[in-house]
């Protein structure tokens, strides 16, 4: 068929609950789980990790950024990040 629609993706709602996570009490999913159901989680210790050179005027907390996309959760790369990987990619351990 020529118009034939393509198949809708899942929502992250609905691949957060079909990976056994319960909603949060507000109704939302926990982002933080499902990043780091899905892809490779990153840290402050990933050497894209770049910390800002002006604490917060509290001085209780650092704030940083990925220099690969720009994304301030330590955990996670913005979509369209090279560094974005799914878990099922396991190139990474070639090297060990």
């Amino acid at each position: 068929m020529e118009g034939e629609r393509p198949k809708k993706s899942m929502t992250i709602t609905q691949e957060y609950l079909s990976m056994g996570f319960k909603l949060m009490p507000c109704g939302k999913e926990n982002h933080h789980w499902w990043y780091c159901a899905k892809f490779q989680k990153g840290s402050v210790k990933d050497k894209t990790w770049v910390w800002d050179e002006k604490p917060q005027p509290t001085g209780e907390h650092r704030c940083g950024h990925h220099k690969c996309c720009k994304s301030k959760k330590a955990y996670c790369h913005r979509v369209g990040c090279v560094n974005r990987k799914p878990i099922d990619d396991l190139s990474d351990l070639k090297d060990l």
